[in-house]
């Protein structure tokens, strides 16, 4: 969004500078232009590659993902002879980190005999993360589920998704997973399930069912438990790629 105070929207007019709605021929990206404030008017444009003539570019770096779209003031030279002003062009970039944290957010209570499992709750924002109760991943575990009894070695079934993205560019892998005794992502007591996009060797239950194909990944696990500790917490990163993501496993995923 960009924002005009009426004062520069005025002074601009009086040079006779084009405003951005009133030139949608070279501003194909321009959405809408409405005034949430007083005296300020905000210019909308899409960066979505999905809109028709739209120039929006799209950049990519070791840490960030950046929209970049163009926006003309043009000159009205239409009745003047003599042009005193050259066109205006702004290059409006938008970055995005790549690489994003979740955790989520289940108190899982293992036992070696009934066990329980209970969900905590599901912390939503731009990536969320949710178990599932059926292989086919549906019917995700609320609160009404509350408590939750599961054993040991009961297959968990776990879904991501991330809104935002244009899902026409980027697809979203699964980085890495572990797990904590406690909900603290920070717990000194943590043992890694996946790394570096592979599960580890000593935890062979750990199945990629979609992964680093679209911005939705899905894969299962079993139930286990840490020592004495009667929860378990599972954290994952996971990050954004250019079209499909590379397989980084050598083995069957």
């Amino acid at each position: 969004m960009v924002n005009i105070t009426e004062c520069l929207g005025r002074t601009m007019s009086d040079f006779g500078f084009i405003l951005p709605d009133d030139n949608t021929k070279d501003n194909q990206c321009f959405d809408q232009a409405y005034s949430q404030q007083f005296g300020i008017a905000t210019f909308q444009f899409n960066f979505s590659s999905t809109t028709n003539n739209c120039e929006a570019q799209t950049f990519m770096n070791s840490t960030h993902l950046t929209y970049g779209v163009p926006v003309w003031f043009q000159y009205n030279s239409t009745y003047d002879r003599v042009i005193l002003y050259n066109d205006i062009i702004v290059n409006y970039t938008c970055p995005f980190p790549r690489f994003l944290n979740a955790t989520l957010d289940v108190g899982l209570y293992p036992i070696t005999s009934p066990d329980r499992l209970t969900v905590v709750r599901f912390g939503t924002y731009i990536l969320t993360m949710q178990l599932f109760k059926y292989s086919n991943f549906t019917g995700p575990y609320t609160v009404s589920d509350l408590p939750i009894q599961i054993k040991v070695g009961t297959p968990l079934y776990i879904g991501a998704s991330i809104m935002g993205p244009d899902p026409q560019l980027f697809s979203m892998k699964i980085d890495s997973c572990y797990v904590t005794p406690r909900s603290d992502p920070n717990d000194p007591i943590k043992y890694n399930v996946i790394s570096d996009g592979c599960p580890v060797s000593w935890f062979n239950s750990i199945h990629f069912i979609r992964d680093g194909e679209g911005l939705v990944a899905y894969f299962s696990m079993n139930a286990f438990r840490i020592g004495r500790y009667s929860q378990v917490h599972l954290h994952c990163t996971f990050s954004l790629c250019a079209g499909i993501c590379p397989t980084s496993c050598t083995g069957i995923r």
